[in-house]
């Protein structure tokens, strides 16, 4: 007995060393077969595309230099995948890419390394859709020209890029993927976990909504535009719109040379604002509030339980009503400001944080 249960311990080494082997030469990994597939389509044969995968892919939609529009796709996948591909036709207007995994188990213990599946969208300036769908692990989502009613996007990470699009409504979700768009038509929500999301130079109606990454706005115009992050930290430059809100529970949010009504909430943190044109609500908990105004807008409210609300004003506040208010902190203001009649009005108050506010005379 004990003979037999050395013998497979044996066996058992042996085999274990002969995986050990093939993997690091290369042998048991799975690169699949090389493919090509291509699409022709018209403006009317085609109003839904969706692309799902669980293979890192590359997807970029460009302008054709003829009228005509095509799909083109290429990479490595298994001889069942391309298959499915093969038979894979425009149905109802509807075209479904699918590239989800044969086996996930097998690719999860990394046996198979296809690379990256390739697909480009061939599309004429009058092109549109009214649905677009890509669902990813991981890939480069290169958006570009793109006219469409609505756009999703999901990858866990990456990078998404969209420029000059005209899309109604778009959703983009990752976890850890970058997100830039920029010259942007249309309304756009952004939800990540961690990384950058940018959206520059756009009009529409914008919602950023990260857990610890980086939040941008930059020379957007719109209605609404909601910028929001846990722990990490805003930034918003030139904006021009009716309403900006921003959140954040432990951050740093930095705005300047916004137009427009601004409300900012903060837990801990702070708030830096440069020359905001409108009316301006800071309200936090225990984060600070940093103001530095040279143009006179919009009244101003600063409140904050334990934080410290400092102001720098220009002279052209003088005549401007101010109001102080803290149960046990400390109040400095300049002697020439004499907070008589005016505007705007300007009211801070703290629980047991400082007031500072200082003139640049």
């Amino acid at each position: 007995m004990k003979k037999h249960i050395i013998f497979g311990i044996l066996l058992t080494a042996i085999g274990c060393i002969g995986f050990l082997i093939c993997l690091v030469s290369g042998n048991i990994i799975d690169q699949g077969h090389a493919y090509t597939k291509n699409w022709s389509i018209s403006n009317k044969s085609l109003q839904n595309l969706t692309i799902r995968s669980d293979y890192n892919i590359d997807v970029n939609f460009k302008k054709t230099t003829s009228d005509q529009n095509y799909i083109t796709l290429n990479g490595n996948l298994t001889p069942k995948q391309i298959e499915k591909l093969n038979d894979t036709v425009l149905s109802k207007g509807n075209l479904t890419i699918d590239m989800k995994h044969s086996n996930p188990t097998l690719n999860k213990i990394n046996l198979q390394d296809f690379g990256i599946q390739d697909i480009t969208i061939h599309l004429a300036s009058d092109f549109q859709f009214d649905n677009v769908v890509i669902e990813s692990d991981t890939g480069k989502i290169d958006v570009n020209n793109l006219t469409s009613k609505h756009l999703k996007v999901a990858v866990q990470s990456g990078f998404v890029e969209g420029y000059k699009n005209d899309i109604q409504d778009a959703t983009v979700r990752t976890k850890s993927a970058d997100v830039e768009l920029l010259h942007w038509l249309g309304n756009v929500t952004i939800h990540n976990d961690e990384g950058t999301a940018i959206i520059k130079d756009s009009i529409g109606d914008f919602q950023i909504i990260s857990q610890s990454g980086i939040v941008q706005s930059h020379r957007n115009i719109g209605e609404a535009i909601l910028l929001k992050t846990d722990t990490g930290k805003i930034v918003s430059t030139e904006d021009d719109v009716t309403t900006l809100n921003i959140n954040t529970k432990a951050g740093v949010a930095i705005l300047e040379e916004v137009d427009g009504k601004l409300a900012a909430t903060a837990g801990t943190g702070k708030i830096v604002l440069r020359n905001i044109r409108g009316d301006l609500t800071a309200t936090t908990d225990d984060a600070d509030i940093i103001l530095d105004q040279q143009t006179v807008a919009g009244n101003i409210t600063a409140i904050s339980k334990s934080g410290l609300v400092k102001m720098t004003l220009s002279p052209l506040f003088k005549s401007a009503p101010i109001t102080t208010q803290t149960s046990t902190g400390e109040v400095f203001t300049p002697k020439t400001f004499s907070a008589r009649q005016g505007s705007p009005k300007i009211n801070i108050k703290t629980d047991s944080g400082d007031i500072k506010i200082f003139s640049e005379e």
